[in-house]
């Protein structure tokens, strides 16, 4: 764990294909997400694009979540804490596509299995 990290108090645990919750992150690193209206945020690193998924929750209880894919620079670039912050502070809003849900629930289970996030304590 960096000094950013202990600083913060969040320990980032990313897995493969897998979307990590990034949401205090996100509002730490662009303000603009708060502006917009995103309840949650998620990062996931695909085999040649990092993915966000950018969650909006309407008055009625439905939501939607938009997705944009950010090209790596080489396909061995990971997702770590350091690029994670890049991403959040450089993200142009531009939306590859955008899905409603009946729920916040419902969004989140669409997304598939979730790597951990923890404020404190070990990695996963």
């Amino acid at each position: 764990m960096n000094a950013n990290e202990r600083k913060k108090g969040l320990i980032m645990c990313f897995e493969f294909n897998k979307y990590a919750e990034v949401t205090e992150l996100a509002v730490l690193c662009n303000k603009e997400y708060q502006a917009r209206n995103y309840n949650r945020l998620f990062l996931r690193s695909e085999k040649s694009v990092f993915s966000i998924a950018r969650l909006s929750k309407n008055p009625d209880g439905s939501c939607a979540v938009e997705y944009q894919e950010i090209k790596k620079s080489k396909k061995s670039d990971c997702l770590t804490y350091a690029t994670s912050m890049q991403i959040l502070t450089n993200d142009d809003f531009e939306t590859l596509r955008c899905n409603a849900y009946d729920s916040v629930k419902s969004a989140i289970q669409a997304l598939g299995e979730l790597t951990c996030r923890k404020k404190e304590g070990p990695p996963c």
